[in-house]
């Protein structure tokens, strides 16, 4: 009977030692595992009341950052596609729209990143085609400096990397590569 405690006890002294080299692969391992996984999720943003945004996504998983400098920060990522709808604050209006194939966002900075297939359209027609596309949740605004493609009624402008506000109203894009008219 002793020797099983003893056996038990030495056991759990050695397993609780681990070299800094065992300790930083379980830490890397750690944030790769979800803290939280939730399913068809709608998440609702509102202001004073009043609904700005609604999030919606098939699958969700909560985990630690894995961005060097933001350790034991929690993100959002969405691999399953998403879609980001805007409202505008005093007419509840859907001011624009958001889709990619995945997502990822940091609470605690409040920057987003939308990865693959990313199109924005805004309430006027304007439509964004880009591969990643940032949003600065302090600064309220969309930005990326890959290729860039919007179309609106009258023209399509190609150009790389691009900013605007996160409605889509406004924009400006850089290195702008084409214009083509586009005939009614």
């Amino acid at each position: 009977m002793k020797t099983g405690y003893l056996f038990v006890l030495i056991l759990f002294l050695f397993a609780c030692e681990s070299t800094p080299e065992e300790t930083q692969v379980f830490q890397h391992m750690q944030k790769g595992i979800p803290i939280q996984e939730s399913f068809n999720v709608t998440y609702v943003y509102t202001d004073s009341g009043t609904v700005t945004a609604r999030l919606m996504a098939p699958y969700l998983k909560e985990v630690n950052s894995l961005e060097k400098g933001k350790e034991g920060q929690t993100e959002y990522e969405m691999d399953r596609g998403i879609t980001l709808i805007t409202y505008h604050k005093s007419t509840g209006e859907e001011e624009s729209r958001l889709t990619a194939r995945s997502a990822r966002i940091n609470q605690h900075t409040g920057v987003a990143l939308a990865k693959g297939n990313v199109v924005v359209t805004n309430k006027e027609g304007a439509t964004l085609e880009t591969e990643e596309l940032l949003w600065y949740r302090d600064k309220d605004i969309i930005t990326t400096q890959k290729f860039v493609k919007i179309s609106t009624k009258e023209e399509i402008i190609m150009g790389e990397g691009m900013e605007a506000n996160s409605g889509f109203n406004t924009y400006k894009i850089f290195h702008i590569k084409g214009t083509l008219k586009v005939k009614e």
